[in-house]
């Protein structure tokens, strides 16, 4: 599964991108803020995002909107608990930080 990383932290990004690749699947790309994953979604078809809610102080909810538009499937990646998400994003399956391999393949494997 091709796969589109985005959060602000370039640690977090790094993390995902070892463990998609322990479990078998690409990173096409990544984005580090709202404006770099809507770019990318202009013109990249991946079959999953993973992204996080607060985008260096920014809400992802374009980039989910936009992930919509698109027919991509979205994890939700986020520290908050699921009642402080903003209301557009509360349908989507969420990824709780921190998270270790087993709980990202079992979030994805759910989206195959």
């Amino acid at each position: 599964m091709r796969i589109l990383v985005i959060d602000d932290e370039p640690m977090i990004c790094m993390l995902l991108t070892d463990y998609i690749e322990e479990l078998g699947h690409q990173v096409m790309g990544k984005a580090y803020s709202t404006v770099e994953a809507l770019r990318f979604l202009s013109d990249q078809e991946p079959e999953l995002a993973i992204l996080d809610v607060n985008l260096a102080g920014q809400s992802s909810e374009p980039v989910a909107e936009a992930c919509a538009i698109k027919g991509v499937p979205v994890i939700i990646m986020t520290g908050y608990n699921g009642d402080s998400l903003p209301e557009s994003l509360r349908d989507y399956p969420v990824l709780a930080k921190p998270f270790d391999v087993r709980a990202l393949g079992k979030m994805i494997g759910t989206r195959t």
